[in-house]
């Protein structure tokens, strides 16, 4: 999740000086169309600022509802809020569609009536009847939390991206002929019943028996074998779900099933399906047998392709953490933000034998970059500790400027390790080693932190900034993906400045490589432009000491075991 904030005049046009414009991006798997569920509903979008500090304060509520279509993209608010910092938080839900407007409470906000959940208070949402959430697509959700700052006189743009708050949780029989036989159906689970949208987590100690019935079950309405599929309040960490018990009655009488405890994976934002013969062939056999579950996960953007559960596929946008595992949130755990997967490039690099015979899932860059710096001790050079880095020109010719599609650059990075990791007077990578120590891991799947290529440093700019094929040009912003700058933007309202591709820097910025071109004598560079929007795609800066240069750590994410 993650903002697009704008403050000029010239990116807000129609916004006035002060204003607040925000609008509510929902996924594609809700504009693709509605379901017969949606049928008689509205879509309803809530926004929420609340002060900074000890005592938090409400600053601003209000409601928006829309008819729910095909075209509905996203949400909009416009609002005129003081100057400051706040937290905003957003929740979609659908409410009845003949509901009109409660008039205005007495905090000043338009209110529409609650159907599925109780938004009285965001920070705890709560389920109004859980056996709701079975069966029924107009009890989807969606949500969003994070910071912002609002400055006085400027106008400020918002775009964020809304996920939902919890797993949709399928239970498929495969055997289809006993499938056409079911009567009725019924079973429990446990399931939390609040959810914190501050936090982004389900409210602990809420857990409840969710107890449903389906006494003329219809197979005709899911002729893929579907039982029954309900939404469950889920955390960014994956966790089990605890048993489902189920009741099946046919002809031949009635059948109790359990799917075991930690078995089923709650995974937020996704579709787990489970599938298994449960039902007994008829006529029942007075003989026990065994079931066999299989788990399947479906990215809810592509609601009939089946997926590898675990681990699930890396995405541009979704935040590195730690243990090597990857998820759209950022946390305390997140090490960097996945740039590229892997495409149609080239990457021969040596990574060791602890990489043999693994697959590339992708690559991330580090949530910060060192700031705008000298190679050496100063602007003059002046190593007085025998460095000498003029011996880059006798290693090999790389001679990959932005334009070739190389990810080479962890062995490009070998070279220049030979030469920084022996000094201390190096002010760029000195600042770059501790980059390396803040953000190092100990995944398995995660390669050590290095110097991005030139197509790699290419790549991170053309999708976070867009695109100037010529100094001060046009901006082509057909490059831009909007899920990374989403991601890029939450860590800069996070981290702050050192987020930034070019730090603190107020002028045009050398972005350093680890491309080297023999035949110049220089490190491949790239040069983006000081207002921070756009890159200039020079192929080929100098490396003199005399100049600055922003170094941004990537490493190569490997697909798991």
């Amino acid at each position: 999740m993650g903002l697009f904030t704008s403050c000029s005049d010239d990116d807000n046009n129609g916004i006035d000086a002060g204003q607040m414009h925000v609008s509510a991006v929902l996924p594609a798997s809700i504009t693709a169309g509605g379901s017969e569920d949606i049928v008689g509903h509205k879509l309803r979008c809530i926004l929420e600022l609340w002060t900074k500090g000890e005592v938090s304060q409400p600053a601003y509520r209000n409601e928006v509802v829309v008819e729910p279509s095909a075209e509905t993209a996203a949400i909009s608010f416009d609002l005129a809020v003081d100057a400051g910092t706040y937290d905003c938080l957003m929740w979609v839900d659908y409410v009845d569609g003949t509901v009109a407007a409660a008039g205005r409470s007495e905090d000043g906000a338009i209110r529409y009536a609650d159907k599925y959940y109780d938004t009285s208070d965001l920070r705890n949402v709560a389920i109004k009847e859980m056996s709701s959430l079975i069966n029924n697509e107009a009890a989807d959700a969606f949500y969003y939390s994070g910071e912002v700052s609002k400055k006085s006189g400027e106008a400020l743009v918002l775009q964020p991206q809304m996920v939902r708050p919890f797993a949709k949780v399928s239970v498929l029989e495969k055997n289809l002929r006993e499938f056409k036989l079911l009567w009725a159906l019924s079973g429990s689970y446990n399931a939390t019943s609040k959810f914190n949208v501050s936090t982004g987590k389900a409210v602990d100690g809420e857990m409840v028996t969710v107890d449903f019935s389906i006494p003329k079950f219809n197979w005709e309405a899911t002729p893929d074998g579907t039982l029954f599929s309900a939404y469950i309040f889920a955390n960014e960490e994956s966790e089990d779900m605890g048993e489902i018990k189920l009741n099946f009655t046919t002809k031949q009488g009635q059948q109790n099933v359990t799917v075991p405890a930690d078995l089923v994976p709650l995974l937020r934002n996704q579709h787990v399906k489970v599938s298994g013969n449960m039902m007994k062939e008829s006529p029942i056999e007075d003989t026990e047998f065994d079931i066999v579950f299989d788990i399947d996960v479906e990215d809810w953007e592509s609601a009939n392709s089946d997926i590898t559960t675990r681990p699930l596929a890396a995405k541009i946008g979704d935040f590195i953490y730690k243990d090597g595992t990857f998820g759209n949130e950022y946390n305390e755990k997140a090490i960097g933000v996945i740039f590229a997967l892997k495409e149609n490039f080239t990457d021969n690099s040596d990574y060791g034998t602890a990489f043999e015979g693994k697959k590339i899932a992708g690559y991330a860059m580090a949530l910060e970059g060192t700031d705008r710096i000298y190679i050496g001790p100063s602007k003059d050079g002046g190593f007085t500790d025998g460095t000498d880095i003029t011996t880059l020109a006798t290693t090999e010719t790389y001679n990959a400027d932005y334009t070739i599609r190389t990810y080479n650059g962890y062995e490009y990075s070998k070279a220049f390790n030979a030469i920084f990791d022996n000094t201390e007077q190096s002010l760029l990578f000195k600042q770059y080693k501790g980059l390396r120590a803040k953000y190092n891991h100990t995944a398995t799947n995660l390669s050590d932190w290095y110097i991005p290529s030139a197509h790699q440093m290419y790549d991170i700019c053309a999708r976070i900034y867009g695109i100037s094929p010529e100094k001060n040009g046009p901006l082509d912003e057909s490059t831009k993906d909007a899920t990374l700058r989403a991601a890029y933007d939450v860590a800069v309202s996070r981290i702050g400045t050192q987020a930034k591709l070019v730090g603190n820097a107020s002028r045009n910025t050398w972005m350093m490589t680890s491309s080297f071109d023999k035949a110049q004598s220089k490190i491949s560079t790239l040069l983006v432009d000081n207002n921070f929007t756009y890159i200039n795609s020079a192929t080929t800066g100098s490396w003199a000491l005399n100049s600055q240069y922003v170094l941004r750590p990537v490493l190569t994410i490997f697909e798991g075991e």
